[in-house]
């Protein structure tokens, strides 16, 4: 025969009973909760006679849970939980913003723009959860469509996809380093291609599955790949290898003369044009449109001559 019990059980008598657990006896949970210390035990004693199981073992001054009362506390515990959760939740769709924004970011952009922009999101008091994964090159791209992520900043590597809408963010630039005892880094006249491909290249790989894109990489059939620009900032000072370091990892390390720039017969200096993108079908929410505009703010604080400084 099938139990009806269930189909009993409130959301108030699982209160009660998490209640009476917190304060250790029925006068103190009534006065919690603003009630009769007998509208408290009348609950107990519905809760306990649909569930025909005893919940308390009233013997003592306190009143203690038996063990199926503290079993069920665990499961009306969890219940109460997401009942609140999704109170929040229907509170923020009800204000426009986004219970959760997923944000993908190229590892070559700097991290202290969105940051500031993030921290300023916060101290508004937004209630858009953001969760943000870094990834690179073509990698951006594969996390945003695999994630169903909701905003991504990329190097534009993804190309006019027509899925994607986007918008311009300033210029990046790279360098062209190496340590200052590197040969590279020793005489004044540009290097070749060729002459470069003698030397280890220190690149950072593409995060994405096929793993091939190689931006700007200069074919030196010797590499050592590693896995963010700090990594490849490190083996840059340590005089393993050249290879090209964005501007705001390289300026400092360029005055303080513990890196140099490695002169090339095609430049020393890149630029990339990033943008921010979403998907077309699905334009930035209330949360994403407020974060985004944070964002403009602080780039364009950090721009001179349209590039990133």
């Amino acid at each position: 025969m099938r139990n009806l019990a269930h189909e009993s059980l409130t959301l108030d008598q699982l209160r009660v009973l998490d209640a009476i657990a917190a304060e250790g006896t029925f006068a103190k949970a009534a006065r919690r909760l603003h009630r009769a210390t007998s509208a408290v035990s009348y609950a107990v004693k519905q809760l306990e006679e649909a569930l025909e199981l005893s919940l308390f073992d009233r013997s003592g001054h306190r009143a203690t849970l038996t063990p199926a009362g503290q079993r069920l506390l665990v499961e009306a515990r969890e219940v109460l939980d997401r009942v609140d959760q999704l109170g929040r939740v229907a509170s923020e769709l009800s204000s426009g913003f986004e219970p959760r924004l997923l944000v993908v970011l190229d590892g070559v952009l700097p991290l202290e723009p969105l940051m500031i922009a993030l921290r300023r999101f916060h101290e508004l008091g937004t209630p858009t959860r953001v969760e943000l994964k870094v990834e690179f090159l073509l990698g951006v791209h594969e996390r945003f469509v695999q994630d169903d992520a909701d905003l991504f900043l990329s190097l534009g590597l993804e190309g006019d996809a027509p899925e994607l809408a986007w918008q311009p963010l300033p210029d990046l630039e790279v360098i062209l380093t190496a340590a200052p005892h590197h040969p590279l880094a020793t005489r004044s006249r540009r290097w070749s291609r060729e002459e470069l491909a003698s030397h280890v290249e220190v690149t950072v790989a593409d995060s994405s599955r096929a793993g091939s894109a190689r931006v700007a990489a200069l074919g030196s059939p010797s590499v050592v790949r590693l896995s963010d620009f700090h990594a490849k900032r490190e083996a840059l000072l340590s005089g393993i290898g050249f290879g090209w370091l964005p501007r705001h990892l390289a300026d400092a390390l360029l005055k303080e003369r513990r890196l140099a720039v490695v002169p090339f017969e095609d430049g020393f200096r890149r630029r990339f044009s990033p943008r921010l993108g979403w998907h077309r079908d699905r334009p930035p929410g209330r949360g994403a449109a407020q974060l985004v505009g944070l964002l403009r703010e602080e780039l364009r604080s950090r721009t001179v001559r349209g590039r990133l400084r």
